[in-house]
């Protein structure tokens, strides 16, 4: 299997995640950057989310730091979506 295989495999895997956490009525957070690409990646997760009627909040935030992390550990989410914080 190549790389591109195994994204595609990954990737599959965890929408297949997801799509069991919103038949399950989970509640789930994902966190995306501030900037255009985070807001487009968060979007289209959250509309995807949204079509399978599943328990979504969007955070957007302008850095992945030890107060975004403290937060999410607090709160009461069943699943966390981390997408498009690269340093």
């Amino acid at each position: 299997m190549n790389r591109t295989d195994s994204l595609f495999k990954r990737a599959a895997e965890v929408g297949d995640k997801i799509l069991d956490l919103t038949r399950q009525n989970k509640n789930i957070i994902l966190v995306s950057h501030l900037d255009a690409d985070g807001i487009i990646s968060a979007s289209i997760i959250a509309k995807a989310v949204y079509r399978k009627r599943g328990r979504l909040a969007v955070r957007i935030v302008s850095d992945f730091d030890k107060n975004i992390i403290n937060i999410l550990k607090e709160d009461a989410y069943d699943f966390h979506i981390i997408c498009d914080l690269a340093g």
